[in-house]
């Protein structure tokens, strides 16, 4: 007895989109994946947002650890700090959210980019009210071009691709 199959039934491979266009498929395998996988990725999140809370606290204390200390002893050292801290942050949560995208100002925005691009005003604007702190324009620049850097990274390695023909 055969059995009818509605579009619903087809396993993913098989369905309308890929069907109209069979060479393509979703590249960036880290953003699909196990239970397991998914796990540790949002493990790394978790654990590296507290890396930057601490971070912070310590900054705020006007007591930052011995390594981060290397990079104020030369010029723009802080700057390259807020850059790769602020770019790793965000490549991390938008990993973790599957490059999940919202709709902002009749735009398509990376839901984790704009969380991180919040939190990093926040942060910044807060070292107004902080003795041991001073908000600096230029550390919020590096701050996006770092979250620029993540999000065009993300947005590329989870943009459908090509197969390539054999």
């Amino acid at each position: 007895m055969d059995k009818l199959t509605s579009s619903n039934d087809r396993p993913p491979s098989q369905s309308k989109e890929n069907q109209r266009n069979p060479n393509t498929n979703r590249s960036l395998s880290l953003l699909k994946g196990t239970p397991h996988r998914k796990g540790l990725i949002w493990t790394t999140t978790i654990l590296f947002i507290l890396f930057i809370v601490v971070i912070i606290i310590n900054a705020d204390r006007g007591s930052l650890p011995d390594p981060l200390k290397f990079f104020y002893t030369f010029a723009g050292g802080d700057k390259i700090g807020h850059f790769v801290l602020i770019g790793m942050l965000t490549f991390l949560v938008n990993l973790s959210l599957s490059a999940r995208r919202i709709e902002l100002f009749s735009r398509s925005v990376l839901l984790g980019s704009f969380v991180v691009a919040i939190a990093v005003i926040i942060e910044e604007l807060s070292q107004l009210f902080i003795s041991t702190r001073s908000c600096s324009l230029t550390d919020l620049v590096f701050d996006f071009l770092g979250i620029g850097c993540a999000s065009w990274l993300i947005s590329k390695l989870s943009a459908p691709r090509k197969k390539t023909l054999q």
